[in-house]
């Protein structure tokens, strides 16, 4: 396994590593196997992962927004339409499934915005 950056335990009971490479890992017994499950981004840190309810992964990218994976990080969809914002350093999801993030160096209002069009 590659060098791994961010971990993420889903409430299905599935495991996620995320590496520098862009390599996602996912293990389905407590970390003894580790299969891969994806390949992202090669020029994209990813800084913040979270999963809702429904086992989707959310990512956070140093300059390129967030995305979100419904098929367990073989595919992923841009959440941010294209706009380079980052560095998504903190991903939190509230119970009706609102994505709330933190970005370094921009203003609270911009981030409201974000929440209300709800990023789900």
């Amino acid at each position: 396994m590659d060098s791994v950056n961010n971990m993420q335990f889903t409430a299905n009971g599935s495991s996620y590593a995320w590496t520098y490479q862009g390599t996602i890992y996912r293990s389905t017994d407590d970390g003894t196997f580790w299969l891969v499950s994806g390949q992202w981004f090669k020029d994209k840190y990813i800084c913040a992962v979270v999963s809702n309810t429904a086992g989707h992964l959310i990512a956070g990218t140093y300059n390129d927004g967030i995305f979100r994976s419904t098929d367990k990080g073989s595919n992923r969809v841009h959440l941010t339409d294209g706009k380079s914002i980052g560095p998504i350093t903190l991903l939190a999801i509230n119970s009706p499934g609102y994505i709330s993030h933190e970005l370094t160096g921009v203003d609270l209002s911009v981030q409201q915005i974000m929440v209300i069009n709800g990023l789900r």
